[in-house]
């Protein structure tokens, strides 16, 4: 497949895959290859990455605490990037029935894989004390500002400029 026609479909991939989401409170963002569901304190992402290589994703997952200072995305929760034995499908060719099944295999996995892990995060002293927290020591110490009410509106500003 040509590379404009591998892009053309990584886009229709895209929409069908925010579609999807929808239904779980995702929401595609500007950043087109991010979805995210915004609480009050952080965001939740997925981010989608083509791989340079051939008509196939990856997929990350990520918590963003809106009073983190950081100037970029941390891509801070489980990657996937499925196997030939995988249940998922993140690859594509360019039939139509090749891209609604890459798009329904991604949004099966954030549904089955990505909702439980967001659950298991969903109160913050688990991601202030957990040892596998995603946060680093920097979005740990936003989370706790953000908790005493000390939340600085240039870093929610930055968390959502770089995310939403």
């Amino acid at each position: 497949m040509d590379k404009n026609t591998e892009r053309a479909n990584k886009e229709r991939i895209l929409a069908l895959v925010g579609k999807r989401v929808r239904a779980i409170n995702f929401a595609r963002t500007r950043r087109t290859t991010f979805y995210t569901r915004e609480k009050p304190i952080w965001i939740e992402f997925v981010h989608l990455h083509k791989f340079t290589f051939g008509p196939e994703f990856r997929a990350h997952l990520g918590i963003r605490i809106l009073n983190d200072p950081t100037p970029h995305v941390a891509l801070n929760g489980p990657a996937f990037a499925p196997n030939a034995g995988s249940q998922y499908c993140f690859s594509y060719d360019q039939g139509a029935e090749s891209l609604e099944k890459c798009a329904v295999g991604i949004s099966e996995w954030v549904r089955e894989f990505g909702q439980p892990w967001f659950l298991k995060w969903q109160q913050p002293r688990d991601l202030l004390e957990a040892e596998d927290s995603p946060l680093s020591d920097t979005a740990k110490a936003g989370l706790r500002d953000a908790l005493a009410n000390k939340t600085s509106s240039i870093f929610v500003d930055i968390s959502r400029d770089v995310l939403l």
